[in-house]
């Protein structure tokens, strides 16, 4: 009421009071209207920013696509790629009021601006948009691992689900047999160490029982002649005694003659003298002297029959260690043999119990050996003994004067200790009469034919090489120009590539690519090219690590898998020919390829990649692609592809020597015929025996890497009771095999095919290569891809400059851009949103493939 009154009789008042109310209201609008251009130029800015980049990656590299469906900005240049989102953006950013373009808009702008003398602008442009202080880059090259292995997950993951799915068939099926395989490779090994210390007991009782034959030998050799020897001693004495004899009979009779008045004595002394010379003749003076034989016969006999006492009380010294070695041995087996784990195969479960039987029995029968040439220890120690102690007194009592007496009673005294020691020199002849008994040796009964050639087989192979036809024609070999712009080179080297350290903390984009780029893979390390065919626990050990890698794989679907399903299908092995060959392969060598044995073969039908094309369309011989070898690439890496092939066929020669090691030692028959082999010219001997199983083991692989490679045909990758040097061909291929001349190598067994049966898990090399490539650390599998991705795209394209380092698949724009202000509203926002009297917008836009 008193406005009201006011206004009633002041008279200007309310134009007053408006006029301050308007400043008041023009400032305000002039912020909300500023503010709202703002907000809009914003959302403006935004979205051509978003069309510009979208618009810059739409041009992407055709041919990478094309092959390997990759997507990657076909431009590399950076310089071309701001130009061309400038180019974009500026085109976007057009602020005209909605038919700002026709006639009417045009002409009434012309009026505005002539009335407002603001000429040469656009009056009815709300913002007036320009770029400022902008940059672009690309971001993530396609052969950072992250980058690249996500590309591939997205590209494999629909198209490769059959193949997927055909390799965790395998997985599937073969997971039961894998972990019956670890338990069996365990069982093996408890074996194997009662083994060896059944071998050690087996040959230090074979070579102490060889020691006593060679005792036997030299005793039985000796006897004779020291028999002949201690008689003709013998006979010496008994001469000497005799003679003494007569000498006391000739004194007698001279004490006869001497009593008497008349007696004749000088006859008599004649004939003593004689007698006497006679007696000391026989004692000394000649080499058949009885002096002569206590010298040179007696004295050394003691000696040597003293040293040969001594040397088998050594002997029989070592007969209760080597019994309680054997009892030891005895007790090992039986303790291996309770703690095998019966979870594994039955058949190698009851091959190794029957072997472990088997062990024990061949101890049973060495101990027979052992006790029975202890009696023969004893026996020729107790005659050497009595010989000792018939001998010592010839040693001690042929002296001098028992060839000398001057009386009746000396002679009788002599002839008394001659025959004493007549009797002595019977006593030790008598020792040596005959033999002391038999030394006996172990033998492991055996009457085998076919054992005598697999010895003989055993032996051959020992000293001969198995040749093999692993080769690669010319093959392609990176120079050093060639592999220093490797990607696999390049990304170790230069920091530019390093996503994660330059946006790492900028992009939270980079986490998300990071995230879904699968799981890593560790690199395992296991040493198939360090399998060694004479230490077979060595061998297992590595099978056993193999096997625990199948073991994972089995189940696994994780991206990096699908990664190396990828890998599989888009790239090649030096076996990917095309169905043509291996018809003519099979029609060659008059092979089914349909049929009951098409498990066995090679697959006829085309083997395509994940763009649907026959991979083997892509070869050396059309020169589209540098290299045939390309899985072996990307699990072994060296420069050159026939060092490649020859390492990937060891691995895969040391998978297959593992597991055909496993076969073979649980085969019974094979275990058996390999015992009667093993002991034809020596011992039963277990390591002996599991040295020929090892060769047979050998052999099967050679042949297994013949078959794979060389035939095209799948091979079981388990082998029980199907193994091709099975106990019912193995007579027929010894047969036909030269084993005196075996240099010709594996060819010699050419014409076998493998062996399958029902139920049996068959695969190619193909199929080793992708167990091959779980082993490899995931970002060096994936580096080797783009250094071979490379190279066919530079033999595809001609261009020696195509570098997969400058292939991104990602943008990133920040953009700059300012508008003009209309009202009042610049003083009022923040200084960070001015530039130069003009508004200040900022953007990060960010597009990737």
């Amino acid at each position: 009421m008193k406005l009201w009154r006011f206004v009633q009789k002041e008279k200007g008042a309310i134009s007053i009071f408006m006029a301050v109310i308007m400043l008041s209201m023009f400032v305000l609008t002039s912020v909300f209207v500023d503010g709202s251009r703002i907000r809009s130029a914003e959302t403006i800015v935004q979205s051509a920013s978003d069309s510009a980049i979208r618009s810059v990656t739409a041009k992407y590299d055709k041919e990478l696509k094309d092959r390997y469906g990759l997507f990657t900005l076909e431009e590399s240049e950076q310089e071309k790629i701001q130009q061309d989102y400038f180019k974009f953006l500026t085109a976007n950013l057009s602020a005209n009021v909605p038919g700002a373009d026709d006639s009417f808009h045009k002409y009434l702008d012309m009026i505005i601006q002539y009335a407002s003398g603001e000429t040469g602008q656009e009056v009815l442009d709300l913002f007036d948009f320009q770029i400022g202080n902008s940059s672009i880059a690309p971001v993530y090259s396609i052969i950072e691992p992250d980058v690249l292995q996500k590309q591939m997950v997205e590209f494999a993951k629909y198209r490769g689900a059959l193949a997927a799915a055909d390799y965790f068939d395998i997985g599937g099926t073969i997971k039961e047999s894998i972990q019956k395989a670890k338990i069996d490779t365990g069982n093996l090994k408890k074996t194997l160490a009662s083994r060896e210390k059944t071998e050690d007991v087996m040959q230090e009782a074979y070579d102490w029982s060889e020691r006593l034959k060679q005792k036997k030998k030299d005793y039985d050799n000796q006897r004779p002649v020291w028999h002949d020897d201690i008689k003709i001693t013998e006979g010496r004495i008994g001469e000497l005694k005799e003679t003494m004899g007569e000498i006391a009979e000739v004194y007698a009779e001279i004490e006869a003659e001497q009593e008497k008045e008349d007696g004749d004595t000088a006859a008599l002394l004649e004939r003593l003298e004689e007698l006497k010379s006679d007696a000391r003749n026989t004692y000394s003076g000649s080499s058949l002297s009885l002096e002569s034989y206590k010298k040179n016969k007696i004295k050394p006999l003691l000696q040597t029959l003293e040293e040969m006492k001594k040397t088998l009380e050594k002997e029989k010294e070592k007969v209760k260690p080597l019994l309680d070695k054997i009892a030891q041995a005895k007790s090992d087996v039986e303790r291996s043999k309770k703690s095998l784990d019966h979870s594994g195969t039955e058949e190698v479960t009851k091959n190794l119990e029957t072997d472990a039987d088997q062990m024990q029995k061949e101890l049973d029968k060495l101990k027979e050996v052992v006790e029975s040439n202890d009696k023969w220890l004893e026996k020729t120690i107790e005659h050497l003994g009595k010989a000792l102690e018939s001998l010592k007194p010839l040693d001690s009592g042929i002296t001098s004067d028992l060839a000398e007496a001057g009386s009746e009673g000396e002679a009788r005294a002599d002839e008394t200790r001659l025959q004493e020691l007549e009797m002595d020199a019977e006593k030790a002849a008598g020792c040596f009469q005959k033999p002391t008994g038999e030394v006996k040796q172990y033998r492991f009964d055996t009457d085998s034919p076919l054992a005598e050639k697999l010895s003989k087989l055993y032996e051959g192979l020992k000293k001969s090489n198995l040749k093999t036809t692993n080769k690669i024609e010319n093959p392609a070999v990176i120079s050093e120009e060639q592999r220093a712009k490797l990607p696999s080179v390049v990304y170790k080297t230069d920091d530019t590539y390093h996503t994660n350290e330059k946006y790492q903390e900028m992009d939270e984009k980079y986490a998300e690519l990071k995230k879904s780029s699968g799981i890593a893979s560790e690199n395992v390390n296991v040493d198939l090219e360090g399998v060694d065919v004479e230490d077979a626990e060595k061998s297992i050990s590595i099978v056993e690590a193999f096997l625990d890698i199948l073991g994972s794989m089995a189940t696994d679907a994780t991206n990096a898998v699908v990664t190396d399903i990828y890998t599989m299908s888009m790239f090649k092995a030096r076996t990917t020919k095309t169905t043509d060959y291996w018809k003519e392969v099979y029609s060659k060598t008059g092979t089914k390829i349909e049929g009951e044995n098409y498990d066995r073969e090679r697959s006829t039908k085309e083997d395509k990649n994940l763009r649907f094309e026959e991979k083997a369309l892509y070869n050396k011989a059309e020169k589209n692609c540098f290299m045939d070898a390309e899985l072996e690439y990307v699990i072994v890496g060296n420069t050159d592809e026939g060092k490649n092939a020859d390492s990937v066929y060891m691995r895969v020669f040391g998978i297959r020597m593992g597991l055909n090691t496993i076969a073979v030692l649980a085969d019974r028959d094979l275990n058996n015929l390999s015992t009667s082999a093993a002991s034809i010219t020596g011992p039963f001997a277990p390591l002996v025996k599991v040295a020929i199983l090892l060769v047979l083991a050998l052999v099967e692989t050679y042949l297994d890497m013949y078959f794979l490679i060389d035939k095209g045909y799948k091979v079981a990758l388990l082998k029980n009771n199907n193994l091709t040097l099975s106990i019912n061909n193995l007579e027929n291929v010894l047969t036909k095999l030269n084993l005196d001349n075996m240099e010709n190598g594996v060819e010699l067994f050419g014409f076998l095919t493998p062996s399958s049966r029902k139920g049996s898990i068959m695969i190619d090399y193909e199929t080793y290569l992708y167990f091959l490539l779980l082993l490899v650390g995931r970002e060096t599998k994936l580096l080797r891809m783009a250094d071979i991705m490379q190279l066919n795209m530079q033999t595809l394209t001609g261009d020696s400059d195509y570098f997969m380092a400058d292939h991104y698949t990602a943008v990133r724009a920040e953009t700059e851009v300012t508008m003009k202000p209309m009202m009042m509203g610049l003083p009022f926002v923040p200084s960070d949103m001015r530039e130069d009297g003009r508004y200040k917008i900022k953007t990060m836009v960010y597009e990737g493939y």
